[in-house]
């Protein structure tokens, strides 16, 4: 092995330790590996790396046979800039794929009786990230990058990041306190909700969000909902995210 190679596996052992994350596996770590399970796909995520080199993150399912556990675990440095990667399980038609994962999405949100997501989350990190819901929405379907009108994050749990955009509001969705963002991106708009109480275990629903947002005049009923992606934004330091399980189901 290069002496470069040494300081790199020396550099990746120093973090974990210093962030008490432990790797049990060594998964694919390709950039933009995928693992299909069902109508889910867990992608190894890193849009925003640009000329960083020095950097690990992996994805992998820990079974041959059961669905679950799955996830991804990272180690990224800290030049200047903003996130990364996205590490993440995709439900449904990714603007920028050929194809949807389900028959399910895209829908119409006038059509949505009710969109739950429902997960149980192991996550040991440090640094700057969060643990974000991404969803879509798109005026065509099916979408494409160019028809994108809003990005709705929901994020579950963040350390030290904090969202795009300014401060709306706090508001109360399905029982739990949320702070409000919004900004507009050149091609679309960037819309955030931030848990105030970290989550990694129960359910969420979607289209209470959707409801707010149209009565509110955020977003039109007539805009398609296309992918709901759940995954890690980060900026920088090391991670573990391992899921026990994770459905969506459309209504």
């Amino acid at each position: 092995m290069s002496l470069l190679g040494l300081l790199w596996m020396l550099f990746l052992f120093v973090v974990s330790c210093d962030s008490g994350v432990t790797y049990n596996h060594s998964g694919n770590c390709a950039d933009w590996a995928e693992i299909t399970i069902d109508e889910y796909i867990i992608q190894n995520n890193v849009w925003g790396k640009q000329n960083i080199t020095n950097y690990e993150q992996c994805i992998y399912k820990e079974s041959p046979i059961d669905n679950f556990p799955v996830g991804w675990h990272w180690v990224w440095p800290e030049p200047p800039g903003g996130v990364k990667a996205y590490p993440e399980i995709i439900y449904g038609h990714k603007p920028w794929s050929a194809a949807s994962t389900t028959a399910d999405l895209p829908v119409q949100i006038s059509a949505i009786t009710d969109i739950t997501a429902v997960y149980d989350i192991t996550q040991t990190a440090s640094g700057s990230y969060n643990l974000a819901f991404d969803v879509w929405l798109n005026d065509t379907n099916p979408p494409t990058g160019e028809s994108i009108t809003r990005e709705l994050m929901i994020w579950l749990d963040r350390e030290v990041m904090v969202p795009a955009g300014t401060y709306q509001a706090t508001v109360n969705i399905d029982g739990e306190a949320y702070d409000f963002y919004k900004t507009e991106f050149p091609d679309w708009t960037y819309i955030a909700f931030v848990k105030q109480t970290s989550e990694f275990s129960g359910t969420t629903r979607i289209d209470l969000f959707f409801d707010y947002l149209v009565a509110n005049g955020h977003i039109a009923d007539t805009e398609y909902c296309s992918s709901i992606e759940l995954g890690n934004e980060i900026v920088s330091g090391s991670g573990s995210t391992e899921f026990a399980n994770f459905t969506v189901t459309v209504n």
